[in-house]
């Protein structure tokens, strides 16, 4: 294997990767890599080596579809013509035929030619009375006599034309390996092409029988005698061919001839040296057979074909996939597989692919796996067993760079690399000449690719593939890994901190598996996000657990299986058909952890998460009223969802020193910081001092049953979020209260209505509308509509309505008759109108 080649093989060589990873997505996977014809049906062959060389010799070929049809049988007329060429050495050979055929059955047959060759030759002698069966299968046994008179046995000495032929003919074609890898093959049945490829194949490899004759000067008999060959094979007579066996150790590509040189070793300085036409740089590293033609003129052969031998693909990934492996240990395990090295892992080579196998490695699988270079983990690799006996004796490595074009024009792409782990780039910038690279179809600034530099593809050309792009919203996390849309992939080192679920990427930039690159607008929902309230399995029955949703109601919910459900944990959460729901708790450090902070000397309250700007519609879980033992063990806590605006009325001094975070990627482009889209903080202050009151036009009044199986009130309400249904606590008076009224109101810590007012809900009408500004009777100079006041449109008869904000276009038309058609709220702090809702129907007769 590769150790034993000299340093010498790896001396000047340049170095080559195979381009050929860009284009296939590698699975953990058992395969075995070998060089083939590429028939439309090749996965169908079996005796992979011999039907190729059978093609490279010119003995059989495909059928014009592409195919080679490995499982159809072949006739007896189309054996004569694959015996007559390997005679020929691949040629076509002169043949004649007669006025009279020989067999009755073949005149104007397309192979009368080559049945008459083989006729001469003894080779054929037809099924009796006189016939050949040209279109009739030929079986194994008829196949194998054939070629035993191919090599030169005489049919008539070995008693191949007696009643008992076909016995004879058995015998000596398993004792001269025609029946090699074919064992098992039933010699009476109809042959196959496969395996009259591989039937061919062993015989070509066979020692042919020389034939000598003497005449004796007395009587003039003649006397033949045959003589099997120790040293002459029927490919080094007819074909000037040789094989050697060896390590491929290196190769080079010619650009202007479009061929390879390949070198195999057989020892430490014994090597043959071979060009072909044919890509075999696949094979690099393993032990080979090259099959060439010995009278090519120069040090350097044709090659007919170079086919591996013992060596084998074991595993193929990412380096990402290989466990910690111990130095000193010799197997390690993936997925419940165990995989045996022939070393330990300090001394297991991994060689880059670079089109020379050096004597020293640049890697140990110590390097990649026991230290755990994580910048390595989105590489490709291939585990090969050299010699066939089960066990990996070194890795191969495929390297690719990722970046991004920063322009394109008709003669270079540009290209600046984002992540190049192996170190493949000339450069941070490069210039690709397109004359002179694989560049993929519509390629356009902006763009990211997954890039090889010419000296590491197997024919010196550049290549740039597209790489992939992918958006969704991540629904799972396990360390590195995310869920996107079903599917899961590794963020790359490079990309930097691992997003948390609910986070919705945007055309993130995806090459071997590993996301690399995300835009800048990829930002986290906060309704992907819940506190638990409760602890599984103990408060509410088994298998359900209390959850405080970003819209701050409380449900229970069922949870799919068991899981273990901390109480005043932060989670994210999935739901199945049944609406069953899964819990993933949210790691403080995959999103950010840090204290709330103000925004000057001047000012207690709060503005800043981590330094990022706290905004008014960002979403604020908070913990509170939170009571500890002498312990400093918490006993009771309650929760809440508030809103950014509320959270910087508070004192910074209401909070403990963390909180967990999460910040949109995007600045916000007045306060020049990240922005806060949601966060989780916790305070031991006993009540939120807040301004968070809500308005409502009540539509309709139920009585319900609430969770505790207590009777309250459901309100059915128009609001700023369109259409609600609130339930009010328990005991809370709603004695005065009717439909087509508005009230003012706040929540509890379980989301139900905890106070209704009416104080400063005031009647008016309506006077004048245009599209910036609404007039209404009863509205004071001094009181002027806040920049947030929320309008809700209401059509009574329908119970429906629009809620929106800042906008005086939707409301209707004035009926300029002052009939009492509008509610609105005076916020008596800053006395500016802060809700209005506006009854098409003049149907608003109740006085607040």
């Amino acid at each position: 294997m590769a150790q034993k080649i000299s340093r010498k093989i790896g001396e000047g060589k340049q170095k080559k990767v195979l381009s050929l990873v860009l284009c296939v997505a590698m699975m953990l996977s058992v395969m075995v890599v070998g060089a083939g014809a590429a028939f439309s049906d090749q996965s169908k062959i079996k005796n992979t080596e011999a039907v190729d060389m059978c093609v490279a010799l010119n003995i059989i070929g495909g059928y014009p579809d592409g195919s080679y049809k490995p499982e159809g049988n072949i006739t007896r007329a189309e054996f004569c013509k694959m015996v007559c060429i390997a005679l020929n050495g691949g040629k076509e050979p002169a043949t004649a035929t007669k006025s009279t055929p020989t067999y009755s059955d073949i005149k104007g047959n397309w192979a009368e030619g080559y049945i008459e060759y083989c006729s001469a030759k003894g080779i054929v002698s037809g099924v009796g009375g006189g016939k050949f069966n040209p279109n009739g299968n030929v079986t194994a046994t008829q196949a194998a006599k054939m070629l035993l008179v191919a090599l030169g046995y005489n049919a008539d000495v070995e008693k191949y034309n007696g009643s008992n032929w076909s016995l004879y003919v058995n015998v000596q074609a398993n004792q001269d390996g025609l029946y090699k890898d074919i064992e098992d093959i039933d010699t009476g049945a109809a042959l196959t092409r496969d395996n009259a490829a591989q039937m061919v194949w062993n015989t070509i490899q066979a020692y042919v029988i020389d034939k000598s004759t003497s005449i004796d000067r007395t009587d003039g008999s003649i006397t033949d005698v045959y003589t099997k060959s120790t040293t002459v094979d029927l490919l080094e007579k007819m074909y000037k061919g040789d094989i050697q066996e060896g390590t491929l150790a290196s190769f080079t590509y010619n650009s202007n001839d479009k061929d390879w040189t390949y070198e195999v070793a057989y020892s430490n300085d014994g090597y043959v040296t071979v060009k072909s036409a044919t890509d075999y740089t696949a094979l690099l590293g393993q032990k080979v057979k090259a099959v060439y033609d010995t009278s090519t003129k120069g040090a350097t052969k044709d090659a007919y074909g170079i086919f591996v031998t013992d060596s084998e693909v074991v595993l193929t990934g990412n380096i990402g996939d290989l466990p910690d492996i111990a130095t000193d240990a010799n197997s390690f395990k993936i997925s419940g597989t165990t995989y045996k090295l022939d070393n330990t892992c300090a001394n297991t080579d991994v060689y880059v692919f670079n089109g020379v196998i050096p004597a020293t490695a640049p890697y140990s699988l110590d390097d990649l796996a026991v230290k755990n270079v994580a910048t390595y983990d989105s590489q490709k690799f291939e585990a090969i067993d050299y010699d066939g006996n089960g066990k990996i004796d070194f890795f191969m490595v495929y390297p690719v760079a990722v970046a991004k074009v920063n322009s394109v024009s008709s003669s270079t792409v540009k290209l600046t690399r984002v992540a190049d782990p192996m170190g493949i780039m000339a450069s941070a910038t490069i210039s690709v000449d397109v004359d002179d690279a694989t560049i993929y179809d519509g390629a356009k600034k902006s763009d990211y690719v997954a890039y090889t530099a010419s000296a590491n593809t197997a024919n010196d050309t550049e290549v740039l593939a597209k790489a992939d792009l992918v958006s969704g919203k991540i629904t799972k996390k396990s360390g590195s890994d995310v869920t996107i849309d079903g599917k899961v992939y590794t963020v790359d080192t490079s990309y930097g901190t691992v997003p948390s679920v609910g986070t919705i990427m945007t055309d993130a930039v995806v090459v071997n598996g590993y996301v690399f690159h995300a835009d800048s607008t990829a930002s986290a929902d906060a309704t992907d996000y819940v506190v638990a309230v409760s602890a599984a399995q103990t408060d509410y029955g088994d298998n359900t657990v209390k959850l405080l949703f970003s819209d701050n109601t409380k449900k229970v919910v069922t949870l799919d299986g068991a899981q273990s459900v901390t109480k005043g944990a932060l989670y994210t959460y999935e739901t199945n058909s049944d609406g069953e729901y899964t819990l993933t708790q949210v790691d403080a450090g995959t999103t950010g952890t840090a204290s709330v902070s103000k925004k000057s000397n001047s000012s207690s309250k709060v503005a800043y998460i981590g330094g990022n700007a706290v905004l008014d519609d960002s979403v604020i879980f908070i913990k509170y009223d939170v009571v500890k033992d002498g312990s400093g063990a918490e006993t009771s806590a309650s929760y809440k969802v508030i809103t950014g605006a509320t959270l910087k009325t508070m004192s910074t001094s209401q909070f403990d020193t963390n909180c967990v975070y999460h910040v949109n990627s995007s600045n916000n482009s007045s306060t020049g910081v990240g922005d806060v889209n949601f966060a989780y903080i916790t305070t031991t202050a006993s009540s939120i001092s807040s301004s968070d009151e809500f308005y409502g036009y009540i539509t309709n009044i139920d009585e319900v049953k609430n969770s505790d199986n207590k009777t309250v009130k459901a309100l059915t309400m128009w609001t700023n979020k369109g259409e609600v249904v609130l339930n009010t606590k328990a005991n809370l008076s709603t004695t005065g209260l009717t439909d087509n009224t508005v009230i003012v109101y706040t929540l509890n810590s379980d989301g139900d209505i905890d106070s209704i007012s009416k104080t400063n809900v005031k009647t008016g009408a309506v006077t004048k509308i245009t599209e910036s500004f609404m007039a209404i009777n009863g509205v004071t100079a001094n009181q002027y509509f806040d920049d947030d006041c929320i309008f809700v449109t209401i059509e009574t008869d329908e119970t429906a309505g629009v809620a929106s904000e800042c906008t005086y276009k939707d409301v209707g038309t004035a009926d300029g008759n002052n009939t009492a058609n509008v509610y609105y709220v005076i916020d008596s702090s800053d006395n500016e109108v802060v809700f209005v809702a506006y009854d098409v129907d003049n149907a608003i007769t109740t006085n607040p």
